[in-house]
């Protein structure tokens, strides 16, 4: 079962102690590579090291694939301090309470580089979309909120456009 092949795979892992890049991620990107008929396959840790990549190549053309997950996630720093202020650890979600899809990150990340239309560089090959996806992920905020006085100070949009700000300066020559 799929169970005992994760199971597998995690203890190779640890075992190993390869927790970054390694023999398992070199199997998967081998792996990918041959499933998506392309000569290399590069595994990122979130879609936007993905979008990270596709800008640094600037070269993206008719028929490269950039392949991202679904979902991604930020944390804020400040709210980290915060909890570590506490007296007693607790259990926080951080979140913004809003949903934004892997294609709104794009949209944004590739408006700012002024790259125009983001589907000229990005192919979605639904072989690559999880099935078992939950329908709605989303976060309440409302305990860091109350208890913390927590709240986010950059919108999604803010953040994905600063994002892709940094990647670019470290870009130029």
């Amino acid at each position: 079962p799929l169970r005992d092949q994760l199971r597998a795979a995690i203890d190779r892992v640890l075992d190993s102690g390869h927790f970054i890049l390694g023999p398992e991620v070199e199997a998967f990107e081998r792996e990918l590579a041959g499933y998506i008929g392309a000569a290399h396959g590069v595994g990122v840790a979130n879609g936007t090291e993905a979008i990270t990549i596709a800008l640094r190549a600037m070269g993206v053309g008719p028929g490269d694939e950039v392949v991202v997950p679904s979902f991604t996630f930020y944390a804020s720093v400040e709210a980290m301090w915060l909890m570590l202020q506490q007296d007693t650890p607790e259990d926080f979600v951080i979140a913004t309470g809003k949903t934004h899809t892997v294609r709104e990150c794009v949209e944004v990340a590739f408006d700012e580089a002024g790259l125009g239309d983001w589907e000229r560089y990005v192919e979605l090959d639904p072989r690559f979309i999880r099935p078992a996806e939950v329908d709605l992920l989303i976060g309440d905020p409302t305990k860091a909120r109350e208890q913390l006085g927590w709240e986010p100070r950059t919108t999604f949009e803010q953040l994905i456009r600063l994002m892709t700000q940094a990647d670019l300066a470290l870009l130029a020559p």
